[in-house]
């Protein structure tokens, strides 16, 4: 709160301090304006050169003055600049030394550990690390033991599980969504000849601008199929397994970039009011409920998740959805992209999601891929229209609703068995 005080303050006194640098230049130049046109009225020639000579003298002396205060300045400036870095640092020094350094704890899911109490140590210290998995002397006693380590969906620590176990979950997953289906041959030329067509079509008739087109183009080079791998949720009942797309390298992944930076701050814009983005923000819609009276004892606060999410997007009507977000907003054009530019860049991305598995070749045939950029803006567009008639439920009766990707809180006064 002070820090947030003292931040408005010198704001408000820098804004002041520039309002005062403009309005002295103002006057300045109205006084100087003044002084030419009441010396330049004179006819003699011989006295006109004397004024253009006093003149040129005038102008060169305050525009040394003028130069002179701005380096005072920039130097004032430095200096407070300085300043705040060594306040900031202090702070950060005192904050460091009342540390205390925690460590999180390994979750085991098998019977026998293969690994001893200091390899085990290593690895909780080490879990962010970038190295921390290849520098453990540990791996081939792992795989001797058919045991699997990663690192968690969410509370990014480590995950010691039964190799089998982590296949029979994989496989169960598969076959449940049905997402998946199996190729025959490596598709990554395939799809790398669809995205530089699309794109140069795009081009050509210039549906995209240059620059856009250049950000979107693969290189073939660089192109590298995608891989499929699975971590686990111990956060949830029997720690079941959600499945990731490593996609970096792919020959769409900077088409699914394109599009995510293109449609997400639109999303963020005209969805604001159910979106929630961490604790804080949903505690401030529970303060005004409680300060509005809306808070009673037959109130139910209510969270739930949508499984699966990434996986039960249908392509051609998550398609649909997203048009009619657009339209609905206004906007036939995003950043001079056509909304049917963006439709084929859409599909492109979503019906193009292949990669390997255990040494196999996959095809993404519903939803999208868990790790792609693009996924995540058009689930959140696709949910925008299923929530509509809930929403606007919860308007009607002052009840609250928000959502922070796949995990919804809402309140509600209504009997338990129609909430169920």
């Amino acid at each position: 709160m002070v820090q947030e005080l003292k931040r408005l303050t010198l704001n408000l006194e820098l804004q002041r301090y520039e309002e005062d640098i403009h309005r002295y230049e103002q006057l300045y130049q109205e006084e100087f304006n003044k002084l030419r046109q009441q010396i330049l009225n004179p006819t003699s020639s011989d006295y006109k050169h004397q004024i253009d000579i006093l003149m040129y003298s005038v102008e060169s002396y305050l525009n040394n003055y003028k130069h002179r205060l701005l380096r005072q300045i920039r130097h004032r400036e430095a200096c407070f600049h300085t300043n705040l870095i060594r306040q900031r640092r202090r702070r950060q020094s005192l904050m460091t030394e009342n540390n205390i350094q925690v460590h999180p704890q390994i979750i085991v899911d098998v019977q026998k550990v293969a690994l001893n109490d200091a390899q085990l140590q290593f690895l909780s210290q080490n879990v962010h690390g970038s190295n921390f998995l290849s520098s453990c002397s540990s791996c081939s006693t792992r795989k001797k033991s058919n045991q699997v380590l990663r690192v968690t969906d969410k509370s990014g620590i480590v995950h010691i599980g039964d190799a089998n176990d982590y296949e029979q979950k994989a496989q169960a997953y598969r076959e449940k969504t049905k997402a998946y289906i199996e190729l025959e041959n490596d598709p990554l030329s395939v799809v790398f000849d669809k995205a530089v067509n699309l794109l140069n079509d795009l081009r050509s008739k210039k549906h995209i601008l240059a620059w856009q087109f250049d950000k979107m183009m693969p290189k073939r080079e660089d192109a590298q199929l995608a891989y499929l791998y699975f971590v686990p949720k111990p956060h949830k009942e029997g720690t079941p397994l959600r499945p990731m797309v490593s996609s970096m390298h792919m020959p769409t992944t900077g088409i699914s970039k394109f599009l995510d930076r293109l449609l997400r701050p639109l999303f963020d814009q005209h969805a604001r009011s159910t979106r929630i983005i961490d604790g804080v923000d949903l505690i401030r819609p529970l303060q005004a409920y409680t300060t509005n009276g809306y808070l009673k004892p037959t109130i139910y606060l209510c969270t739930f998740d949508i499984t699966d999410l990434y996986t039960m997007l249908p392509p051609e009507e998550s398609l649909d959805i997203l048009t009619e977000f657009l339209l609905e907003h206004g906007y036939t054009k995003v950043n001079s992209v056509s909304i049917d530019a963006i439709r084929k860049l859409a599909r492109l991305a979503l019906t193009e999601n292949v990669f390997t598995y255990e040494k196999r070749f996959y095809r993404q045939v519903i939803g999208g891929a868990m790790g792609s950029a693009f996924t995540l803006s058009l689930a959140n567009v696709f949910l925008w229209k299923w929530e509509k008639p809930l929403l606007q439920q919860q308007l009607n009766t002052n009840e609250i609703y928000g959502r922070y990707i796949d995990d919804i809180f809402f309140t509600s006064n209504q009997p338990l068995e129609k909430i169920n």
